[in-house]
């Protein structure tokens, strides 16, 4: 079975997810972009999609609340050390 040729006009802009699609899987890709066929699990592709976003979201909550905690600490060290300076002058 030949497959047609790709052909792209030289200023189209590859985007790294179609990238990361061809070297994942080739043939997927192909089948996607030139032969026009679309996966039959749309739903669990969806759901999939979903389950990711809301992992990113959380992903960046840890981050924000890692950040929260070092303000946190480093507040409680600075009171600390201001109150033993208070003591001392004292």
């Amino acid at each position: 079975m030949d497959e047609p040729a790709l052909e792209y006009a030289s200023n189209r802009v590859l985007t790294a997810s179609e990238i990361s699609s061809y070297v994942y899987c080739n043939r997927s890709w192909w089948l996607d972009k030139v032969g026009g066929y679309q996966p039959a699990n749309l739903e669990e592709l969806a759901v999939g999609t979903v389950v990711h976003e809301e992992h990113g979201h959380q992903v960046q909550r840890a981050g924000q609340m890692n950040r929260l905690a070092f303000v946190l600490i480093a507040a409680a060290v600075f009171l600390a050390l201001v109150w033993i300076i208070l003591q001392i002058v004292a």
